[in-house]
């Protein structure tokens, strides 16, 4: 039992002292918007229209308004999960191709104020 639970804290350990990681810790949190995907704060993050995939256009003002997700530069890929590298070699996660930002005018944990369904911004909805 004593192994047991010395190899338990060191997995602890280990996953606690920053190792790269092939997913971005994520989560789904209910909002206005349904129930969508955010950041480990709780924070709501969003897809662009006008990205190509793993391309993210979004700069000057844009990103202004819309920070990216970024990736650590110890992070790597795995699954739905890339990171793409911009033109001006900031790396960003994306989810199945598409680079991810936050809305500036999110300024609390589950608030969707840039999800526009009928625009070029959407929040990422469980299941998508």
């Amino acid at each position: 039992m004593k192994k047991l639970t010395m190899a338990l804290a060191g997995a602890i350990f280990a996953l606690s002292a920053g190792v790269a990681s092939a997913a971005p810790m994520v989560q789904y949190v209910m909002t206005a918007a349904g129930n969508v995907m955010a950041d480990t704060k709780g924070m709501v993050l969003y897809t662009y229209d006008r990205d190509m995939p793993a391309v993210s256009t979004c700069t000057g003002g844009c990103l202004t308004n819309w920070p990216l997700f970024k990736a650590a530069a110890t992070d790597t890929a795995g699954g739905d999960w890339t990171i793409v590298t911009r033109a001006d070699n900031e790396k960003v996660w994306a989810y199945k191709g598409k680079p991810l930002y936050y809305y500036v005018m999110d300024t609390a944990p589950r608030e969707s104020k840039g999800d526009q369904p009928t625009g070029v911004w959407h929040a990422i909805r469980q299941g998508q």
